[in-house]
């Protein structure tokens, strides 16, 4: 996964190295990566479930 791959866009007219979007985009591309390197699948059940009980409980079921 990278967002940060804009200047690939046709229209861009924005070299990789002057633009400041990339930049930003970049560190936005980290911190997603570190995110989901840090999530299981286990992890993802686990909170799918909490919030499937946490609907049940708020409608009465």
């Amino acid at each position: 996964m990278d967002i940060s791959r804009c200047h690939e866009v046709p229209f861009c007219g924005a070299s990789a190295q002057g633009c400041a979007l990339r930049d930003i985009l970049e560190d936005v591309n980290d911190a997603i990566l570190r995110t989901l390197e840090g999530v299981t699948l286990a992890d993802f059940v686990q909170r799918q479930r909490a919030k499937e009980l946490l609907a049940d409980d708020a409608s009465g079921a």
